[in-house]
């Protein structure tokens, strides 16, 4: 088994036949020498006793159907060493790129309409571009809110 190869697998997270667990994914990490084995491109990790299922792998620079693929336990196939130039370079996996551009492509798109609805910048602490850091003697630029009465409250 390499880097590179389709696997199916149930997360081991989830019970027994539920359907939420199958995942079929690309690993881009093998490591025979630790203790979590497969390093996955949806962002999961498998150790050496849970069983997968492969589908693909690569050979000569090309994928192979695997035919009549039935679940082993990773630890029953032979491992090598290996590692996908993507995921050697980046550190990061595909499913993890995408996460963080979707993610800050979100928060691109909140801040704009934060800012055409001028809710005030106490409330945006956190994001980086919007943060301003007060200098010694110079008062940040943020907007009082008003109270605002708890309709909740029986008072």
């Amino acid at each position: 088994m390499t880097a590179g190869d389709v696997i199916a697998y149930y997360h081991p997270i989830f019970v027994c036949g539920d359907p939420r667990a199958y995942r079929t994914t690309i690993i881009q990490e093998v490591d025979p020498e630790k203790e979590v084995v497969l390093t996955l491109d949806n962002g999961d990790y498998l150790l050496r006793d849970c069983s997968v299922k492969r589908l693909q792998y690569v050979q000569g620079g090309r994928m192979v159907c695997v035919k009549d693929p039935i679940f082993q336990r990773i630890g029953d196939y032979k491992l090598q060493y290996s590692i996908t130039k993507d995921y050697a370079q980046s550190g990061k996996t595909t499913y993890s790129k995408s996460i963080s551009k979707i993610m800050s492509e979100s928060n691109k798109r909140c801040m704009e309409i934060a800012k055409q609805n001028n809710v005030p910048k106490d409330l945006l602490h956190g994001y980086s571009k919007c943060k301003k850091v007060a200098k010694s003697n110079e008062v940040p630029d943020v907007p009082v809110r008003k109270k605002v009465k708890n309709k909740c409250s029986k008072a």
